[in-house]
């Protein structure tokens, strides 16, 4: 839940997230994230970039 409050207004990168939650060990965000990626809660968007850019924002279809 914390997560999604901290993409209800912007979209964020993973170490945006990150750095809202110091207290979250990688591997939690990382497996919260794809969770919710999978459930359709957040979007993920990759673009093609060097180094690639990854942003997270809550979906549209809530």
């Amino acid at each position: 839940m914390v997560i999604l409050h901290k993409l209800e207004k912007t979209s964020l990168r993973y170490n945006e997230i990150k750095q809202r939650m110091p207290n979250i060990t990688d591997r939690m965000l990382t497996l919260q994230l794809q969770e919710m990626e999978r459930d359709g809660l957040i979007k993920r968007t990759v673009y093609p970039v060097v180094p690639v850019r990854v942003d997270y924002q809550l979906s549209t279809a809530r």
